[in-house]
C-alpha cells in the first residue's frame, strides 16, 4: 500500500505491506526479499509495530505489517510496486464428512496486488541555474564565520534541513566582487529514517579570501526548492553580507589615462588631384579619392553593426547556439581524431570521451566541469530519452572512463568505439527537440 498513487520525481514516499487475517497463522521461515526498480529505496526498521484490528465488510480483522519501504523514484512514468508473494500454514476445521472429525493444517499462498505510482516531472521552473534539485520541505540557514587574527579569510556556510530528498544537491557559490576567490566549495549529506519520513541535512560551505584591504559586500546565497505538497518552487535568498577587511596590502590604484594629444595640421587631407598636378595644397574632401574612401567606410560600417547585433544576440543566447551546434562540434571533433597523425591509445580513449561529455553537456545545459554520470538519466528526463539508449550512454562513458587506465588496453587503436560513439550521437540527437530561434535583440548595443 503506497503513502500516494501519484508522485513527483524526486519525492520520498513510503509503500507498506500488510496482511489482513482472522485465525492464527504461523509465518513462513523464508525473508522478504523485494527489488525496486529505479528507486533509492531505505527499508524501514525490522522491529514490528503492535498488531491492530479493523473492520472490513462487517468482520473484524488483525492487521500485520510485514515491510515498509521509503522510496524515492529516479525517473518518471508508472513505477511498478513488487507483488509479495507468501505460503501460509493454519489450521482448519474439520470437514463435515470427516468422520473422525479432527482438524486440518491447510497451507495457503497470499499475494499482494499488482499496484503502480505514477511518477510526474517536476514543473519548469524559470531560473535552473538556482534551483537546487532538492525535493522535500525545508528550511535554509546561512552563516558567516572568520578568525580573529585573519580577517581577510572567511567562510560561508549553508546549512539546508527537514523532510524530503538532498541526496541530489548541486549548489554553486555566488559571482563575488573584484579581489575576491572562492576556494574549497564542499557539500556533506546526512539522511535519516524517521517515523515521519527522511529526515536530510546538507550542509554546503565555501571559503572566500580577500586580496586587499577594504569593505567589500558579498552577495548572499541563493537557491531554490520544490515543495511537492504545495506544488511549487520555494525560492530563497540569503541578504548581503557586508565584510570588513583590515588585514592585507592596500588596493592598487589604477593610473591615469594617457594625456590627449595637442591637435595638430591634418596633412592627410591634402593630395593631388591627378597624376601631373604638383600642388599638394589641393583638399582631400570632394576629389575622387574622398568618395571611394567614404563608400566603403559606409560599407564597413554597416557591416560592423550587423555584426555587432550578430556577436550582441549570440552573447544574449548562448545557451540555444551551444544547444544547436552541439552535433556540429561533436562532428568536427571526431573528423579531427580521424586526421590526427598516430595518436596513442590513450588520448583516443579521452578524446572520444571529451566528445561525448561536451556534446551530453551543450544539450543538458551543465558545465563539463560538473557533469556525473550518474546524473545523466534525472538530466535526461525532461527530454522522453528512451531508457536503453541512455543506458548505453552510461555504458560507454563508463568503458572510455576505465579503458584509459586499464591495464589490458589493446595496444592498436579500436575503431569501434567511435563508430559507437557516432551512431549514438544520432540518436541521441533525434531525442532532444528543435529549440526556436531567440527572439532578435533590440536596441543592443554595438
Amino acid at each position: 500500500m503506497p503513502s500516494s498513487t501519484s508522485v513527483y520525481a524526486g519525492q520520498a514516499f513510503t509503500v507498506s505491506y500488510l496482511l489482513y487475517y482472522r485465525v492464527p497463522l504461523i509465518d513462513p521461515d523464508d525473508e522478504i526479499n523485494l527489488q525496486f526498480r529505479d528507486c533509492f529505496v531505505v527499508e524501514f526498521a525490522a522491529a514490528r509495530p503492535p498488531e491492530r484490528e479493523e473492520t472490513i465488510g462487517g468482520q473484524v480483522y488483525k492487521v500485520q505489517l510485514l515491510k515498509k519501504y521509503l522510496l524515492i523514484p529516479q525517473l518518471t512514468g508508472a513505477l511498478p510496486l513488487p507483488v509479495l508473494k507468501r505460503r501460509y500454514r493454519f489450521t482448519a476445521p474439520a470437514k463435515p464428512e470427516d468422520f473422525f472429525g479432527g482438524e486440518q493444517m491447510v497451507t495457503k499462498t497470499i499475494r499482494s496486488s499488482a499496484l503502480q505510482v505514477a511518477v510526474k516531472a517536476l514543473p519548469a521552473t524559470g531560473d535552473s541555474t538556482a534551483f537546487s534539485r532538492a525535493v522535500g520541505k525545508f528550511r535554509v540557514r546561512v552563516t558567516y564565520s572568520q578568525p580573529r587574527k585573519d580577517d581577510h579569510f572567511l567562510t560561508v556556510k549553508v546549512r539546508i534541513k527537514g523532510l524530503g530528498n538532498l541526496r541530489n544537491v548541486r549548489l554553486r557559490p555566488p559571482p563575488m566582487p573584484d579581489n575576491v576567490d572562492v576556494f574549497n566549495v564542499r557539500g556533506k549529506e546526512e539522511h535519516a529514517l524517521t517515523a515521519d519520513g527522511l529526515e536530510a541535512e546538507y550542509v554546503y560551505t565555501y571559503d572566500v579570501l580577500a586580496a586587499y584591504q577594504g569593505t567589500y559586500e558579498l552577495p548572499g546565497p541563493r537557491l531554490s526548492y520544490f515543495e511537492p505538497e504545495a506544488g511549487q518552487y520555494v525560492a530563497f535568498t540569503a541578504p548581503p553580507y557586508r565584510w570588513r577587511v583590515t588585514h592585507g596590502g592596500q588596493a592598487p590604484t589604477r593610473p591615469a589615462g594617457p594625456a590627449p594629444r595637442p591637435a595638430g595640421r591634418h596633412e592627410g587631407l591634402y593630395t593631388k588631384a591627378d597624376f601631373y598636378q604638383d600642388r599638394v595644397e589641393y583638399l582631400f574632401f570632394g576629389s575622387p579619392a574622398c568618395d571611394a574612401v567614404l563608400v566603403v567606410s559606409g560599407l564597413l560600417f554597416l557591416g560592423g553593426i550587423a555584426l555587432g547585433r550578430y556577436w550582441a544576440l549570440r552573447a544574449a543566447n548562448s545557451q540555444y547556439y551551444r544547444y544547436r551546434n552541439a552535433k556540429k562540434r561533436a562532428l568536427q571533433a571526431l573528423k579531427k581524431l580521424d586526421k590526427a597523425s598516430a595518436p596513442d591509445v590513450d588520448s583516443y580513449y579521452k578524446t572520444l570521451r571529451d566528445v561525448l561529455v561536451s556534446y551530453l553537456c551543450s544539450k543538458l545545459d551543465r558545465p563539463e566541469a560538473a557533469f556525473s554520470a550518474r546524473d545523466l538519466a534525472f538530466a535526461m528526463q525532461p527530454f522522453q530519452v528512451p531508457l536503453p539508449l541512455w543506458s548505453r550512454t552510461a555504458a560507454l562513458l563508463e568503458v572510455l572512463a576505465k579503458s584509459r587506465f586499464s591495464a589490458t588496453r589493446p595496444a592498436t587503436i579500436p575503431t569501434h568505439y567511435r563508430t559507437e560513439l557516432l551512431a549514438l550521437i544520432h540518436e541521441l540527437d533525434a531525442c532532444f527537440p528543435d529549440k526556436v530561434h531567440p527572439p532578435v535583440l533590440v536596441g543592443a548595443a554595438v
